[in-house]
């Protein structure tokens, strides 16, 4: 399971710094990050969300409530960045990277929910998918009309945000497809075996080389370097102000009363992830400041890795 980790971590970095090294040796190849981005976006991450919302079994009782414990979470991680972004007294480009990146984080198979397929096997795997499976709605839901308040473009109504979200193809593809799942799954129709061996298997591979890919593209660390104090303030959202959170909701709604202590320590573990690379990709779509997100997204990530024995001793208390 280790070896299976640090291949993650390999794929994720050796293809971010395969980008980063095209760009450093021909400049022009930059331009080329946003059109990557994009085709990955419509034609293969639909491909997982389809399979995740297809497969997932919605649970009654307290483990209805694990996806909505996700969403409280980083709903309200949107107030310490704000706070924070106005002390720093950022522009509008810099805010919105900074709430972006303190707002997503790296939950799904790409570090969160494969963590806990090694800590707690396939049961930590079908829970993290179960906390996760709001991910995809609230980030083109809440996450785009939100961004665009902060594009350097017009500010967009709400209205004109949610005709937006219909009229672009990387929000309504993906969309489409999680609509589909969800009909395919509540219609009890049979999810062909080959969709889950292509998506959990190989596709995941292929979506994380890709996005990492994009980012080294137009990746600077010239750039970034600049925004290290601000990294650092994104961290501590990650790394204590979510997890605080997290145990607080535990606490609240009554997990810790459960036998099963699995469920308290998968969200638990989920809480504590670092910054997406769907967070710099938003960033990327909406022409933020992409140095301040590529510096939270750097920062974030490899700041996990010793954070990930804290992790692992606290949730044993359980």
């Amino acid at each position: 399971m280790i070896a299976k980790f640090i291949l993650f971590l390999l794929i994720i970095y050796g293809s971010l710094f395969l980008g980063y090294g095209l760009k450093k040796f021909c400049g022009s190849f930059s331009q080329f990050s946003k059109p990557i981005t994009k085709i990955i976006m419509i034609t293969l991450t639909p491909i997982v969300i389809l399979n995740s919302f297809w497969s997932i079994e919605f649970k009654k009782g307290l483990l209805a409530l694990i996806p909505l414990i996700h969403v409280t979470v980083i709903s309200f991680s949107i107030v310490p960045a704000v706070l924070i972004s106005n002390y720093l007294r950022l522009n509008k480009p810099e805010k919105g990277s900074f709430i972006s990146c303190s707002l997503f984080s790296n939950v799904g198979l790409t570090l969160g929910g494969f963590l806990c397929f090694i800590f707690y096997g396939e049961q930590g795997l079908y829970l993290s998918s179960l906390y996760i499976s709001l991910f995809i709605p609230y980030y083109y839901l809440v996450g785009f009309p939100l961004m665009s308040v902060y594009s350097k473009g017009k500010r967009l109504k709400l209205h004109e945000a949610f005709l937006e979200l219909l009229r672009n193809p990387v929000s309504i593809v993906p969309i489409s497809f999680m609509c589909t799942g969800l009909i395919m799954n509540f219609a009890g129709i049979p999810r062909p075996a080959a969709l889950n061996y292509i998506s959990a298997r190989w596709l995941i591979y292929i979506l994380s080389a890709g996005y990492s890919f994009a980012i080294g593209l137009g990746l600077s660390f010239r750039g970034s370097m600049k925004y290290i104090k601000h990294s650092l303030y994104i961290s501590g959202i990650k790394f204590i102000f979510n997890p605080l959170m997290g145990l607080l909701l535990l606490f609240v709604l009554g997990f810790f009363r459960l036998m099963d202590p699995l469920p308290s320590r998968v969200i638990f573990i989920e809480s504590f992830m670092p910054t997406a690379i769907m967070s710099v990709l938003l960033v990327k779509l909406f022409d933020l400041n992409e140095d301040l997100s590529n510096a939270a997204w750097i920062l974030t990530n490899i700041l996990v890795i010793p954070v990930i024995p804290l992790m692992w001793l606290i949730q044993n208390l359980f």
